[in-house]
Formats: structure tokens, sequence, C-alpha cells
């Protein structure tokens, strides 16, 4: 009975755990002889050591990661900000469909009506010298 090649093996882990093609990791890690049903059966056979290589390298991205989607809270696109949020809110549980309860001050606008707003939208805009002569002109 043949013997595993080792070191052939842990070449396909680091390959096939990066590229997720069997047949690309075998005949790059040096099997020749038909890479393709290598590459299937070492695929099967070394399942725990591929899963174990790509946690690992996960781990090691993942402070980068952090660092990087913090850097891009502090971008000055209000995009990039609101993108970085949603992937962290989304990455620790928090989705679209679950509900953020926020506590606000209470405004004097909040009782008004449509009317009284449109009102003292246009008393506000009387006070600045060019939106009133806008106002005036039209």
């Amino acid at each position: 009975m043949k013997r595993p090649d080792i070191e052939k093996e842990t070449k396909f882990v680091e390959l096939f755990a990066v590229t997720g093609n069997a047949t690309e990791s075998a005949r790059k890690s040096g099997y020749t002889n038909n890479p393709s049903q290598m590459g299937y059966y070492l695929k099967d056979k070394l399942r725990n050591e591929i899963e174990k290589y790509r946690a690992d390298v996960l781990f090691d991205y993942s402070g980068n990661a952090i660092t990087r989607l913090k850097q891009l809270m502090d971008s000055e696109s209000d995009s990039v900000k609101l993108n970085a949020c949603k992937l962290i809110l989304d990455i620790t549980g928090y989705s679209a469909d679950q509900n953020i309860n926020l506590k606000t001050s209470k405004s004097e606008y909040d009782d008004m009506s449509d009317e009284q707003l449109a009102e003292k939208i246009v008393a506000l805009s009387l006070q600045n010298p060019f939106l009133k002569k806008k106002l005036l002109d039209s």
C-alpha cells in the first residue's frame, strides 16, 4: 500500500482552502496522475484539515478586517460610513428586521399639523434675506 505524501497533502490543504478548486489544487500540489480524481479524494480525506486551515486563516484576517471597518466608519463619505455600520450590525447579528428603539427628545414641531409646519417654514424662510427675496419674487 502506498504511503501518503504529507508534503503534497499539506500543500493541497493550503491551496484548496483558498481556491476551493480540488483539481487545480491537486495539480499544483504535484499530483500529476489524474489530478481530478485525486483532488476529489483528497478533498474528502482532508476535510477536517481544510476546515481548520480556513478557520486559522480567517482568524488571522479578522483583526485587520475589524480595524479596516473602524477606519471606514470614520470616512468622509456618508455612504461608506453607512455601509460599514450596516456590515458591522449584520455581522454581529442585528438585521433590518429587528426593531431598534431610539429615544428622542420631544420637539415643538411634533404636535403641529402639516399646515402649521408649512406656515412655520415660510416664516423661517422670510427671516433669511436671500430666501425672502426668492419667495417675494415668485
